[in-house]
């Protein structure tokens, strides 16, 4: 199951390559007006109290408008994982609407990020001046809510465009997931690892942002036929829940990803 899904996102992204880079740069230049402002902000004086709020609206705010942006190619990625192909008119035409979404989680990952940042560090130095091993417990607490939680978030994009669910609902949505299909989130995780590696090479044209929305949304529709296939098996047992019949359950995908000739995934435009 896990080579097919590397050869079917392999074709979508490689299929729409030139939407991938085109989006990527729109992205990069997204992100750094927004790290421009997130630099400015730098230089409000003020109290501490003042300045902590100031912080965080520009973090919230800032954190917003990319999510708002990420959310928004989401509908792409899900349009080409469904084979419907990928526009620049559905970007701007879900930017709109991805943009209530996109607000909510900069508040929720800000928060989350400020709690990394300030009580991790709190308690690994309590920790070492007193040796109190509560505070190392809490310490490890900390250090694998974010774990999890960048394991599990991995999915929030594709389950709001698959699955049509608000940010919280999504969000909630993620962790099941995750803890349901624990060992397929890691690879998935390193193979966005490779992604980004790979991106630093191209300088983020590709596969860049858009190259992981499309791992992550191909990855969840992959792996929603599993729940498919549960729902109309309810009584299996837990041995046999684990026995997934994906050759079976993937039939239909292998015959609409359909055979790609090594002159066709060379120059994908010849097809256009």
């Amino acid at each position: 199951m896990f080579k097919f899904f590397l050869v079917k996102n392999f074709v979508d992204v490689w299929e729409n390559i030139f939407h991938v880079i085109l989006l990527n740069i729109f992205m990069m230049i997204v992100f750094f007006g927004l790290a421009t402002l997130w630099f400015v902000q730098g230089f409000f004086s003020a109290g501490a109290v003042v300045s902590f709020i100031i912080y965080f609206v520009f973090l919230v705010l800032l954190s917003g408008l990319g999510c708002t942006v990420l959310f928004a190619e989401g509908k792409n990625a899900a349009a080409a994982a469904r084979a419907e192909g990928v526009s620049f008119r559905r970007f701007f035409k879900a930017l709109p609407g991805t943009a209530i979404p996109g607000l909510e989680a900069g508040f929720v990952f800000s928060v989350i990020f400020l709690v990394a940042r300030y009580s991790l560090p709190y308690y690994v130095r309590s920790f070492a001046q007193s040796g109190n091993f509560v505070l190392l417990l809490l310490a490890a607490f900390v250090f694998w809510f974010l774990v999890v939680t960048v394991l599990s978030v991995q999915y929030l994009i594709p389950v709001m465009n698959l699955l049509g669910n608000g940010f919280f609902k999504s969000l909630k949505k993620c962790y099941i997931i995750f803890f349901d299909n624990t060992l397929f989130s890691i690879g998935l995780t390193l193979l966005n690892a490779v992604s980004v590696l790979l991106s630093v090479v191209t300088f983020g044209l590709a596969p860049g942002f858009c190259g992981i929305i499309f791992n992550v949304t191909n990855a969840l529709k992959i792996r929603l036929y599993k729940y498919d296939w549960l729902e109309v098996n309810p009584d299996l047992t837990a041995r046999e829940r684990k026995d997934v019949p994906w050759t079976e359950l993937l039939v239909k995908e292998k015959e609409m990803l359909g055979p790609h000739p090594i002159k066709n995934a060379l120059m994908p435009w010849k097809q256009i």
